[in-house]
């Protein structure tokens, strides 16, 4: 799977994947499309199955925050999920293909971006936020993984994260 993610994530870094946000502060969108892509989901699926929480910012009750996580979804929000739902990996064995957040970047939305490899991380923002990165057109970044203080390593994996309905 993670090679998929991997093909996918080259092809929207070299800006031939559809769909991918053309401004900033779009990065779980950019992840979104490029996952729905690396595994031929209809567009939003990617939250339907692994959107299954909200953070603690949003309401007072587990319903009321994936209401508010699915109206307006953040990054901290999946982070959260992909936490409930089994699929941290720890970083000493992180892989192309894993995403990254930092549910403390932009609090409370975080931050997420996909790994190209054990050490880049391919990432939707805008460029004064990652002046040392290389900045690719429609604020694509690449930037090193130890660049930044990621709260979370996970992997998606085809028997997780599948919410019926």
């Amino acid at each position: 799977m993670n090679q998929l993610i991997v093909a996918s994530l080259k092809k929207a870094a070299s800006g031939k994947l559809p769909g991918i946000p053309t401004k900033p502060n779009y990065c779980l969108q950019f992840v979104r499309v490029v996952i729905e892509d690396a595994l031929k989901l209809p567009s939003h699926d990617f939250y339907r199955r692994h959107l299954v929480d909200g953070t603690t910012r949003r309401g007072d009750d587990p319903q009321r925050r994936l209401a508010e996580a699915r109206a307006d979804p953040w990054a901290s929000d999946l982070e959260r999920s992909m936490k409930l739902q089994g699929l941290a990996v720890p970083a000493l064995l992180r892989r192309g293909g894993d995403l990254v957040f930092d549910h403390r970047a932009a609090e409370p939305i975080g931050h997420v971006g996909i790994l190209l490899d054990r050490n880049w991380v391919v990432e939707s923002i805008h460029p004064a936020n990652r002046p040392t990165s290389i900045n690719l057109p429609n604020f694509v970044s690449i930037t090193p993984y130890s660049a930044r203080p990621w709260t979370l390593v996970a992997r998606l994996q085809p028997d997780k994260g599948v919410v019926p309905g």
